[in-house]
């Protein structure tokens, strides 16, 4: 399809698409707004009271959570005191 694509079409796209965004991000946009809008309905607060945010429910991609190395003993005792000691 590309092969034979006019330039034109891509132009005429990429306007569709500011006009009418599609795509992974606006779907993931629609969820955060639900998500907002129940949070808002239920009058939850954040932990240390505020309100909740659109962008506390978007993904954040490559934004990678700093980890920390703990000892093979620690985890133990984090994973029994989490999930009951079995």
């Amino acid at each position: 399809m590309l092969d034979g694509a006019d330039p034109s079409l891509l132009y005429e796209w990429q306007a569709f698409y500011n006009l009418h965004p599609f795509g992974e991000e606006r779907q993931d946009i629609r969820s955060a707004n639900i998500c907002l809008a129940i949070m808002q309905a239920m009058g939850a607060k954040k932990k240390g009271g505020g309100q909740f945010k659109l962008d506390d429910f978007m993904p954040h991609f490559g934004k990678s959570q700093p980890t920390t190395q703990i000892d093979p003993v620690t985890a133990q005792a984090v994973m029994k005191d989490r999930y009951g000691k079995k």
